[in-house]
């Protein structure tokens, strides 16, 4: 199936799941990459547990970058079937009901990390404490080392609020969701993105300044973008994120003249390689947004950070620039070239995953959210959970400060522990 095939099935301003894809035109000063913008209809399923509440047009957006038009697109669609699928609650595929009244091993919340006692006990926070007691919607996911099943708060899985109590255990995010006609590249897809966003969120959290990748590497591995960059005066800085799990993964940054930003991306793949590429492609799509962004500029302060584009935002001043700068001041290095690529099908490379993250001590479970018109399509969804690591988070009252894996980045990062060490400065990452 080519992306044409895919959008003559799915693609229709009425009746298709896709209503609109818009392939981006290039701006004065913006990287030369190709992207792209995908709306989706409105998720949604009438059953016993939901209401038909339409989101508004901007939430049901999804965008992709390449390098080319062809990987543009898919990544366009692939984003775009995932979040519309994992919004749709089919009418089985939930039960409310209290943790204790449920049959069968539950994946207790309180095994998460999300906040801390001191967090749950301010006036005003936002998110639940979990009690046996709590009455929750809950759904099936599976353990991949084991292929035992628990039970698991759909809030955890869905992007959509499942129902079952008014309050949330966490506000619901969108890392660890993937998508592919291949069910094992789906897997893979979303547990890597676990890894990313957990070695960039631990690493910034407690201040682990991540060694910055040497020039002479990038310019072998991604040279075209930085040479592109350097035309136009800016420099592409990259950092290896690899964690104590041992997967490559890469962060890069392209910091705008005057402080008017910071352009992020990162990425985790099983090739040192491929990590540096997919998180120097990222980096750009979000420079040409933030390009964009400054024609139209915006003021965001603290108070205003309630999502990721708020995160962005309020970079665009020189003073969180500099703030956020001290993080990227490390020594010089990269360790993870070192790590040797995994070579094998994607089962094998799905096997190979699982085996790195459970070896370093986080259980993998996986829940398949694939819609029946996705399935229609030929697509599969899943969502992938690692409770125990860091999660990526968006908001001032969403920094999930629980101290358990916070404490195991700072040891592998050869810090000491102490309170001191948590980071609490906005992060920019989009």
């Amino acid at each position: 199936m080519t992306q044409f095939d895919l959008m003559s099935r799915a693609l229709d301003t009425e009746f298709g799941i896709i209503e609109q894809v818009s392939r981006m035109g290039l701006q004065p000063g913006e990287s030369d990459l190709h992207y792209a913008v995908a709306v989706s209809q409105n998720p949604s399923a009438i059953s016993p547990h939901s209401r038909d509440m339409p989101l508004p047009r901007a939430d049901r957006q999804a965008a992709g970058a390449g390098m080319g038009w062809d990987a543009a697109l898919w990544s366009t669609l692939g984003e775009s079937l995932e979040r519309y699928s994992a919004s749709v609650i089919e009418p089985d595929s939930v039960t409310i009901a209290r943790g204790e009244d449920l049959e069968g091993p539950i994946l207790s919340p309180l095994s998460f990390v999300l906040f801390s006692e001191e967090q749950y006990a301010r006036e005003g926070f936002p998110y639940l404490k979990w009690t046996p007691q709590e009455v929750f919607a809950w759904t099936k996911t599976m353990r991949l080392a084991t292929g035992e099943e628990y039970w698991v708060p759909a809030d955890f899985v869905y992007l959509a609020h499942a129902g079952g109590n008014p309050r949330r255990l966490d506000k619901g995010y969108s890392t660890g969701l993937g998508a592919h006609r291949t069910p094992a590249l789906a897997a893979t897809t979303a547990i890597k993105e676990l890894v990313e966003r957990d070695a960039y969120i631990g690493r910034f959290l407690v201040g682990a300044k991540p060694p910055r990748v040497p020039q002479s590497i990038l310019r072998r591995v991604a040279g075209q973008a930085v040479e592109r960059l350097e035309q136009n005066g800016l420099e592409l800085l990259c950092f290896d994120l690899t964690s104590d799990v041992g997967l490559p993964t890469a962060l890069c940054h392209i910091i705008l003249p005057d402080g008017l930003g910071i352009a992020s991306g990162a990425s985790c793949q099983v090739s040192p390689k491929a990590a540096l590429k997919k998180a120097a492609t990222e980096c750009l799509h979000t420079f040409n947004w933030l390009i964009d962004m400054n024609r139209w500029p915006v003021e965001t302060t603290l108070e205003d950070i309630h999502d990721f584009v708020d995160h962005v935002t309020y970079h665009r001043r020189p003073e969180a620039v500099a703030q956020y700068s001290l993080f990227l001041d490390g020594p010089e290095g990269a360790p993870m070239m070192d790590v040797t690529p995994f070579e094998g099908s994607p089962g094998e490379e799905l096997d190979h995953i699982v085996a790195a993250v459970e070896g370093a001590g986080h259980p993998v479970y996986l829940s398949d959210v694939t819609s029946s018109d996705i399935a229609d399509l030929g697509f599969t969804v899943f969502r992938a959970i690692a409770p125990t690591l860091q999660p990526m988070y968006a908001g001032g009252d969403a920094q999930h400060l629980d101290r358990r894996r916070l404490r195991q980045v700072a040891e592998f990062n050869g810090l000491e522990w102490s309170e001191s060490l948590i980071n609490t400065n906005p992060h920019p990452f989009p």
